[in-house]
């Protein structure tokens, strides 16, 4: 996987581009409002990391329509194991909707200098592959385009189950995917609101940002510099 991202943008270390796409839903009997996104309508906000073929590595398709991609990834079993380092020193890349963390490469807001601007360039290149990712299932599978006319727990079965048949098609060379999907199943958070925890993990997460900033500072500069 790694490779294959190098060979495409000259981008190192990558083992998968992830975004969150909003695949519509009917109207919830309950909890309706939760499933409301920033545009107005239900839907079911689904996680995916894709390689440079267009092929899914995880899905996580459980979280409403409200939920934001930064706090899906937190809360999603993959995002748990880059955090504890299981794939160090290799990381994702996505967009500025993210926090840049060590295991997950954002592009520089504003670029101050060409190492910079060149990193962005390479980053836009690799990270258009889960665009496209979403393009070709949704073009697959219209239902994902147009959307599902069925109660949440159902839809996300629905919308697993493109996924996986997605990978089949292009493991058999269909026209317009041939590992497991990783299925990370919803489970329940348990929200600690003592103020000393939130501090620690804010803490935390001000840490992981400036390593994310440092790594990406080291990548520019070994990369991209000429």
């Amino acid at each position: 996987v790694c490779l294959e991202f190098s060979e495409f943008a000259g981008f190192r270390g990558i083992i998968g581009a992830i975004d969150g796409c909003h695949i519509k839903i009917a109207r919830p009997w309950v909890d309706e409002k939760i499933y409301v996104n920033r545009k107005n309508f239900h839907s079911i906000n689904v996680q995916a990391i894709c390689d440079a073929n267009g092929r899914a590595l995880s899905v996580y398709a459980k979280k409403p329509g409200s939920t934001n991609d930064a706090a899906m990834f937190v809360e999603s079993i993959i995002g748990q194991r880059l955090a504890r380092g299981d794939f160090s020193p290799f990381h994702l890349i996505g967009d500025s909707g993210y926090a840049c963390t060590p295991y997950l490469l954002t592009p520089y807001a504003v670029p101050s200098n060409e190492p910079e601007r060149r990193f962005n360039v390479a980053h836009k290149k690799s990270r258009c592959v889960i665009e496209r990712f979403f393009g070709m299932v949704k073009r697959r599978f219209p239902a994902l385009f147009f959307g599902i006319r069925m109660q949440p727990g159902r839809a996300c079965r629905v919308i697993m189950a493109c996924f996986i048949l997605h990978n089949i098609a292009l493991s058999r060379r269909q026209p317009d995917f041939d590992d497991d999907i990783a299925v990370n199943h919803f489970e329940e958070q348990d929200y600690d609101n003592q103020p000393d925890r939130q501090e620690n993990l804010a803490q935390a997460a001000l840490r992981l940002r400036r390593q994310g900033f440092e790594k990406r500072n080291r990548m520019t500069l070994n990369d991209f510099t000429r």
